[in-house]
């Protein structure tokens, strides 16, 4: 597990504006493999207390996943956020080739990779920083169809909302 990541200092960090950010640094790869791109964001954004370029390594690395995962031409990024009771929710789903059922458990595990000339290294690294700063990780794959990364921050550590 990353031990850095709590020696740092945490911020305020938009979440719009750190998924925004992660496009920006993913959007040659998107361009490559003309992948349309949608976003649902919900009516606030959130500012929460997070390492924000830790976070944005994380989920720069689950975006980069989704990438990877689906058909030149044929992929589609959804991005959205929302707000159920107590929690902020931002789902990242893609249209890709999916996670078995007997993989899903491994996927955070270093080193576990389907993927040819993949380290194993991205998601492991982005479950770990993710659960440093307090951001429940549940995925949700069909094998042939598509992943969805849900991930719940607790409005707890809301520092302020931006309308």
């Amino acid at each position: 597990m990353l031990q850095y990541a709590n020696t740092r200092q945490k911020e305020g960090c938009c979440i719009h504006e750190l998924l925004d950010e992660v496009l920006i640094i993913t959007q040659d790869r998107i361009t490559h493999k003309n992948i349309v791109v949608s976003k649902e964001y919900g009516l606030q954004n959130i500012k929460i207390e997070l390492n924000g370029p830790e976070v944005k390594i994380a989920l720069t690395n689950i975006v980069i996943n989704a990438i990877e995962a689906m058909p030149s031409g044929k992929g589609k990024l959804k991005l959205s956020t929302k707000s159920i009771g107590n929690k902020y929710v931002m789902q990242i789903e893609d249209n890709g080739c999916g996670i078995s059922k007997e993989n899903i458990p491994y996927i955070f595990k270093p080193y576990f990779t389907n993927k040819p000339g993949g380290l194993g290294l991205g998601l492991s690294i982005a479950n770990d920083i993710l659960l440093l700063n307090h951001v429940r990780v549940i995925v949700e794959s069909t094998e042939g169809q598509g992943t969805i990364f849900l991930l719940i921050f607790d409005k707890n550590n809301l520092n302020s909302i931006i309308q």
